[in-house]
């Protein structure tokens, strides 16, 4: 978990932590912080990673929480990213 110095430390707004919290509940409730390579959960894990780097979580703060490196945390949001162009792409070719 991460402890209330990391957030004073990122500087989160108070909206921003109890999103963080919220997020730290769904890792656990999913089972998101494991080892599993079910495409269903690398998405659902890279999606939320993504979304707490748009909140202003640091990557190490992102890979404690999913107990992963800091290079898996980047990997995760810039593989996101790329699902995302190329959803938009595809919804616009149709």
């Amino acid at each position: 978990m991460i402890s209330g110095k990391k957030y004073n430390r990122v500087k989160l707004m108070d909206s921003n932590i109890r999103k963080v919290k919220n997020a730290t509940r769904v890792i656990e409730m999913f089972g998101l912080g494991g080892k599993s390579r079910l495409r269903t959960i690398v998405y659902r894990r890279a999606y939320i990673m993504a979304k707490l780097r748009q909140l202003g979580c640091t990557y190490g703060m992102i890979g404690e929480l999913f107990n992963k490196d800091h290079a898996t945390i980047i990997h995760a949001v810039k593989t996101h990213e790329y699902f995302t162009k190329l959803s938009h792409t595809l919804t616009n070719i149709s």
